[in-house]
């Protein structure tokens, strides 16, 4: 595969940014802000005349009038001090989640197998079990089954034992 999936011809543009493109973004914004059990209150003014400020946010990308916002700044206390983290506005996170849901399928098959950040559904657990995995299929069964039985205790993930098998 080429890089030549990657060019955005105007029309596709376009179409990453209509109404019901804007509006599957939205909703995707709500469920992740909603998986903790609370909607925080930027999500819910936004909710409040969604369907007139998705209008409002497609027409201003259209019209190339968009703007990203300021990012809020959160104070998280630590131990050892504090942590900043810069938050987007709802607006932003729309335009951001339309933008990936419209490039990801043409990026997606360009990355390799052992890529995990950034992929919908893989995470760190997915790399770690991965490495895990790798590593203990180039071992030999019998110097490695004791320590494949205690990590599978130890971490949720399958043991590779399995695998010798075959």
């Amino acid at each position: 595969m080429t890089t030549d999936n990657l060019l955005l011809d105007e029309e596709k543009v376009v179409e990453c940014f209509t109404p019901p493109a804007l509006r599957c973004a939205w909703e995707r914004v709500l469920k992740k802000d909603a998986q903790d059990g609370d909607i925080s209150d930027s999500v819910e003014r936004f909710a409040e005349g969604v369907q007139e400020r998705l209008e409002e946010l497609a027409e201003e990308v259209r019209a190339g009038t968009y703007r990203p916002s300021d990012l809020t700044r959160v104070v998280i206390p630590k131990k050892n001090g504090e942590r900043f983290l810069d938050i987007p506005s709802v607006r932003d996170r729309i335009v951001e989640r339309a933008i990936l849901e419209h490039i990801n399928p043409a990026i997606d098959p360009l990355l390799g197998a052992t890529a995990f950040g950034y992929r919908p559904g893989l995470g760190v657990a997915d790399a770690a079990q991965r490495r895990w995995c790798d590593s203990a299929r180039r071992a030999t069964p019998t110097s490695c089954e004791r320590t494949c039985t205690t990590v599978s205790r130890r971490f949720p993930w399958p043991c590779c034992v399995a695998s010798w098998s075959s």
